[in-house]
């Protein structure tokens, strides 16, 4: 008998049961935690682990077989592939903007939409822009290796996105376009990143199940002097996406005083 399990119970997640045990078994092998050539666990053990039938566990395997991660030899079981394959290395980011020209110079753009229309508070208040004023909104499907990788939508003020279109789009990164083709300089930006869940339109454009675990960023370019310039958010799949940082000491070594924190009550 199956033992209850979050990966069967949760009724708010709406992606099918074997995508959800196929991304859970990803991640390990992805991890390490499923050394190459290690054999799975039994299809028995699966359901009774994951709380799923056989079938939705040998789907998740079939999945894992396509991509090329698993192996599965008849009598024998399943075991991770002697050389997983992974797709293209994680992208990496080392705090400079070099990094975001270096991300962009390595993905297709499949399709680009441009339209005008009021722009959300959030992002006019973070624009300094008026409440209601118009914004052009760039949306595109990014892929990477032929296969969906982003989905970006970009909101610029008119001045800019007017002087943009859809087949330069189609062929140079926006970074490139706004600094190589406009002339305005991007100084710096800001980043902020949370996990989130794929909805209906933004799953179907990355081919990914509903309510599936995306990655959501939220970068705030700025001109020179801190003059906001334009908001670019992208949702990433998950299984596509890494974010790497190296943290490194402020202080010299002997210098950390760790008790600076004592509670005074």
């Amino acid at each position: 008998m199956m033992r209850n399990s979050p990966i069967a119970s949760r009724a708010e997640n709406a992606s099918p049961l074997y995508y959800r045990v196929k991304s859970v078994l990803e991640e390990r092998i992805r991890s390490g935690r499923l050394a190459a050539r290690s054999q799975l666990p039994s299809e028995s053990d699966l359901c009774e682990e994951f709380g799923v039938s056989r079938g939705t566990v040998r789907e998740a395997l079939r999945e894992l077989v396509a991509s090329g991660l698993v192996d599965r030899h008849h009598g024998k079981g399943s075991f991770v592939s002697s050389e997983p394959v992974f797709g293209s290395p994680p992208l990496k980011y080392t705090g400079l903007l070099e990094d975001l020209y270096d991300q962009v110079t390595k993905v297709e753009v499949r399709s680009v939409q441009i339209d005008v229309a009021p722009g959300p508070p959030a992002v006019l208040r973070a624009l300094a822009l008026d409440p209601g004023t118009p914004l052009t909104i760039v949306r595109r499907d990014r892929h990477l290796d032929k296969q969906p990788f982003a989905y970006t939508i970009n909101f610029l003020p008119t001045d800019i996105g007017e002087r943009i279109n859809v087949t330069t789009l189609r062929k140079y990164p926006l970074l490139r376009v706004i600094e190589q083709d406009l002339g305005i300089k991007i100084d710096s930006a800001e980043q902020s990143m949370r996990a989130t869940l794929a909805e209906a339109e933004i799953a179907k454009r990355l081919s990914v199940p509903f309510a599936s675990p995306l990655m959501f960023a939220e970068r705030l370019y700025f001109a020179s002097r801190g003059k906001p310039l334009y908001i670019a958010q992208s949702f990433y799949r998950a299984d596509r996406y890494q974010f790497t940082v190296r943290l490194k000491r402020y202080r010299e070594e002997g210098q950390w005083r760790w008790d600076y924190q004592k509670s005074r009550t």
